[in-house]
């Protein structure tokens, strides 16, 4: 954390360093705070700017000569700011759907000191679909429990996967801060609300930006991205947060199919296997590994291993039977494809479903590694027994 400049400046200035935003000449008042972050700085609630504020959702341009400051409402009293110098930053394709999810007002921060008393309740609510407790070893069977409440609410497949990837992803980040969460689903007159509460140490403000925010280099992809996948894979995202805890609610306003949408086979489906598979050429030239159904944090580091293990000249990551894949999975696949290629080794990840493939192109997969290691399912380079 840089210590801010001293108070009663009102000029900013941007420039870009090496591919970072550095922010220069904010004023705010002396009891203020702020953190500064990769992608730009992350003003509090006491910031007092000399430029009007957004309201929650909303965006606003703020022009300093030829430096252009973007601020962003998030929450009722929280902003995020932003800059972009002469020359800019251009966000990756994934980055800018996160960017239109938050500028469409799709994404709302608050932090408040008090837990939420209705976290570990037993008793059922009205309209619920599904309470439970899930812990680091249960992320699995969570997403087929919820799947099947979805299903038996009548709600269609596209949105059932929807919100799959996306409760997946809060989960995940409960069993790694919190050793696990409550899972919620309930459905109203407004539509479907799933919401993932633990009891971890909070998430602060200036962290989520940077994670939200930051300019996202090659090297960056594939790490802390899971809020990416909740933005974009819901169509309200609310990250409520403390000392007590974290709560993210996802709110899909109908459970019908997406207008224009083809309806994927969804987590749990298309063959399913239990681990992986290993089926190294007669030649020893070339090694296929066959992925079970679901690429996740419980599988993450077998994941990893295996492809690290692999000795060959080429190696073909089969994602035939792969209906999900989290950002532990993705994690975990660009690390061993770059320390493949590291060493020589031809890589290439092929028959990959759409709905998958919409993952990896908004996890920057696509871009870094290009369609000829990524491929789709249909596309040239099936995998080689």
């Amino acid at each position: 954390m840089t210590e801010p400049p001293s108070a009663g400046k009102a000029a900013a200035t941007a420039r870009v360093d090496g591919g970072r935003l550095a922010l220069r000449g904010w004023g705010w008042r002396d009891h203020a705070r702020a953190d500064w972050t990769s992608a730009g700085l992350v003003l509090r609630s006491e910031v007092l700017l000399r430029v009007p504020q957004p309201r929650p959702g909303e965006f606003a341009w703020h022009r300093e000569g030829r430096t252009r400051l973007g601020l962003l409402g998030v929450g009722a009293r929280e902003l995020f700011a932003f800059g972009f110098g002469h020359g800019g930053y251009r966000p990756p394709p994934g980055q800018r759907r996160v960017l239109a999810a938050i500028l469409a007002g799709r994404f709302r921060f608050t932090r408040v000191g008090v837990a939420e008393p209705e976290l570990g309740r037993g008793e059922c609510q009205t309209g619920e679909l599904l309470h439970t407790w899930v812990g680091p070893d249960q992320l699995g069977e969570a997403r087929e429990r919820l799947t099947r409440a979805l299903r038996s609410a009548g709600a269609a497949a596209d949105v059932r996967w929807r919100v799959a990837v996306a409760a997946n992803e809060a989960l995940t980040n409960a069993a790694k801060f919190s050793g696990g969460g409550y899972l919620t689903a309930r459905l109203g007159p407004g539509g479907l609300e799933v919401s993932v509460g633990d009891r971890g140490r909070g998430v602060e403000l200036g962290r989520l930006a940077s994670v939200l925010l930051a300019p996202r280099e090659a090297r960056g992809i594939g790490r802390q991205q899971g809020y990416w996948l909740m933005l974009t894979h819901s169509d309200f995202c609310l990250v409520t947060s403390g000392p007590w805890g974290t709560t993210v609610r996802l709110r899909y306003g109908s459970i019908q199919t997406l207008p224009g949408g083809e309806p994927p086979t969804g987590p749990g489906k298309g063959g399913q296997t239990v681990e992986f598979q290993v089926m190294p050429s007669a030649d020893g030239r070339h090694t296929v590994v066959i992925c079970p159904g679901e690429l996740d944090y419980q599988k993450a580091d077998r994941f990893r291993e295996l492809l690290q293990q692999c000795d060959t000249p080429a190696v073909t990551v089969d994602f035939t039977r792969v209906r999900l894949v989290d950002s532990t999975g993705v994690g975990a696949l660009v690390e061993a494809i770059r320390k493949l290629q590291a060493a020589g080794v031809q890589v290439r990840v092929t028959n990959v479903v759409p709905e998958v493939y919409e993952i990896l192109e908004v996890m920057g997969l696509v871009e870094v590694f290009g369609r000829r290691v990524i491929v789709a399912a249909g596309g040239a380079g099936a995998p080689v027994a």
